[in-house]
């Protein structure tokens, strides 16, 4: 298999394999009497199926191959590069090589070009993988973000719908669980703060440091909160109906994960993050710091719901902390960014190779592509 294939296939299977996972962990979180252990019935065999060899590859492939076609890690702004701090895309420091010239519309088609037939083989191989795992990455947090939001939901109707209490007592033990995740993903969400602003004060200000989302942290508080208020309160099956709320926070949150809106742009991801008192801004993203006020607007909404759901089930408060599982790593991979600065390098690197090989392209506009670059 050529380097090409084995990295498409990884940006297919994982990511559909990871949300399997998580929809595994998320029903046997949510249903059963005991942590990790699933409910009976529906559940049971929910369980039983997605652990199956043959049924968790197949499902595997078919949520990767839709997480393939939807590629939401494309609509990230930080997929276009951080032109303003030196890390231009490729194909777009190629375009401006070839402005003004005859190849200028060609400019996508011969990079890719250039990239197959004479780029060195371990720059070619190191780009193909950290563009794979950016995609990867992302479709990951969206994912374990997706689990915690809709699978707490459920856990909390579900548990409201069979549960042998009439009435929804919750003790300081249980607060106090929901309380440690939340400092969990706080901590965890600000471990890399530091860092990326020792990093920044390095590059020119391009940041995004007046934007402190507070618009759109109350909103997606907001939202999740009232979904978390339905799961716990209405009755079947009109709880189901959270699923709405806790969605539209969801869908608030990405369109602050996709980054800033662009200068001039009219799109209505724009203009809600203009409502929400967010500006257009050069920089591709939010900073950390900044993105943890909209990350534990939503978790702490889906981990108070997990924690009535175990009161209603019976389950010790600490079973809430099992929770922290989808928070967690969520929060993580916004922290480290490792899988960000991975992909920025590897734009950095071959938009200067692409530099070094400015004559030889100038030579490709009147003569065309020679048969090596010797």
């Amino acid at each position: 298999m050529s380097g090409f294939t084995i990295y498409e296939t990884l940006r297919i299977f994982l990511p559909g394999a990871l949300g399997i996972l998580f929809a595994d962990l998320t029903v046997r979180l949510a249903t059963g009497p005991e942590v990790f252990a699933p409910g009976r019935g529906v559940a049971e065999a929910v369980v039983e199926s997605l652990e199956s060899a043959g049924t968790f590859a197949g499902l595997a492939v078919l949520l990767g191959l839709l997480l393939y076609l939807v590629d939401m890690p494309a609509r990230t702004r930080l997929i276009e590069g951080d032109v303003a701090r030196g890390y231009a895309r490729p194909s777009d420091t190629l375009a401006a090589m070839l402005a003004g010239t005859a190849l200028e519309r060609d400019s996508l088609s011969l990079y890719f070009i250039l990239s197959d037939k004479y780029l060195p083989e371990e720059l070619h191989k190191r780009i193909y993988l950290f563009g794979s795992l950016y995609r990867v990455f992302v479709d990951l947090r969206v994912l374990a973000m997706t689990a915690l939001v809709s699978g707490s939901l459920l856990a909390a109707v579900a548990a409201r719908r069979d549960a042998a209490r009439v009435t929804l007592e919750i003790g300081w033990e249980a607060v106090l669980a929901t309380s440690v995740v939340a400092l969990l993903v706080a901590a965890v969400a600000l471990f890399g703060v530091r860092e990326h602003a020792v990093r920044r004060a390095r590059s020119p200000r391009t940041s995004t440091r007046g934007a402190w989302l507070v618009g759109p942290g109350l909103l997606i508080l907001a939202l999740a909160g009232a979904a978390a208020a339905q799961a716990i309160a209405m009755p079947s099956p009109w709880a189901y109906a959270a699923l709405v709320p806790g969605g539209a926070a969801l869908a608030v949150w990405w369109a602050v994960e996709i980054g800033p809106a662009r200068p001039g742009e009219q799109t209505f991801r724009a203009a809600l993050l203009g409502l929400l008192g967010l500006q257009s801004a050069v920089a591709p993203q939010f900073s950390v710091a900044q993105r943890t006020l909209t990350e534990l607007a939503l978790v702490v909404p889906a981990v108070v719901a997990a924690s009535a759901a175990a009161a209603l089930q019976g389950r010790p408060p600490a079973s809430v902390l099992a929770w922290a599982l989808l928070a967690v790593p969520a929060a993580a991979i916004m922290s480290i960014r490792k899988h960000e600065t991975r992909l920025l390098g590897a734009y950095r690197q071959q938009s200067t190779w692409l530099c070094l090989q400015k004559a030889k392209i100038a030579d490709i506009v009147t003569n065309g592509l020679p048969d090596s670059w010797e």
